[in-house]
């Protein structure tokens, strides 16, 4: 019994993460979603990526 909730306490909540995000897309409108991708295309990454690369050292 022990292996049984240790599994479910692993996947649970990744299946219910999961669901969340399907569930967040499917709400989309094609136009959104569009709109979500022009956006994550124009973002500038740089200041994150330093962020990053800074936060590791």
């Amino acid at each position: 019994m022990s292996k049984a909730i240790k599994i479910l306490k692993l996947f649970f909540p990744l299946a219910l993460g999961v669901f969340l995000c399907w569930y967040t897309y499917s709400q989309f409108s094609e136009e959104q979603l569009s709109e979500i991708k022009q956006k994550f295309l124009q973002a500038d990454y740089f200041l994150y990526w330093l962020i990053g690369f800074l936060w590791i050292f």
